[in-house]
C-alpha cells in the first residue's frame, strides 16, 4: 500500500489456481476492498464503520447482470429486521432451502439467535460488531447472515 497526503494506492496480487478464484471474481474482490478503503480514508471521525458504503460500482454492475438488469435501489432496513417480521407473521413457512436442509422462519430465528448468543459469550462480539464468516454454501451459511447480536432471543 502506498499513500501521500492526497492519494492512496494498493497493489493486490493473488494466485487464481491456489485460491480457486477466477480473475473476474478477483476483480470483484479487489473493487470491494478498494471501495471499503476509500470509505475508511475519506470518513469523518464520527462516522461508524457500518455506515461506510462497501458496494463498488463493479459489484453493483455484477449483481445487476445476475438479476437480469433489475434496478437495485438501496433499502434502508436491515435484513435481520425483515426476517424478524417474517418470523412473527409466518413462523412455519419455509425461509431457507439449501442442498443440506430446509429451515422455517422460526427455525432460522432460533438458529441465528443461538449463534449470536454463542458469539456474544466469547466476549469478543457485541452490538453492531461485524463478524467475518467463511462457510461452504449451505443452510449454515445462510442463517449466520441473519444473526441479531443483541437483544438475544432465548432458545
Amino acid at each position: 500500500m502506498k499513500h501521500d497526503t492526497t492519494s492512496l494506492g494498493l497493489f493486490l496480487e493473488w494466485n487464481t489456481s491456489q485460491l480457486g478464484m477466477t480473475s473476474a471474481q478477483g476483480a470483484l474482490l479487489a473493487s470491494t476492498l478498494a471501495k471499503i478503503l476509500e470509505g475508511v480514508v475519506t470518513a469523518t471521525p464520527k462516522i461508524k464503520v457500518r455506515e461506510i458504503d462497501c458496494m463498488s460500482a463493479l459489484t453493483l454492475e455484477h449483481i445487476c447482470d445476475l438479476n437480469q438488469r433489475v434496478r437495485i435501489d438501496p433499502v434502508e432496513r436491515c435484513v435481520h429486521d425483515i426476517v424478524a417480521e417474517r418470523v412473527a407473521d409466518h413462523p412455519t413457512k419455509k425461509a431457507l432451502m439449501a442442498w443440506d436442509g430446509v429451515l422455517t422462519y422460526d427455525q432460522l430465528d432460533v438458529a441465528a439467535s443461538r449463534l449470536a448468543a454463542r458469539l456474544v459469550r466469547t466476549g469478543l462480539v457485541g452490538r453492531d460488531a461485524m463478524v467475518p464468516l467463511c462457510f461452504d454454501k449451505s443452510v449454515c451459511l445462510s442463517f449466520t447472515s441473519f444473526s441479531r447480536s443483541l437483544p438475544l432471543r432465548k432458545p
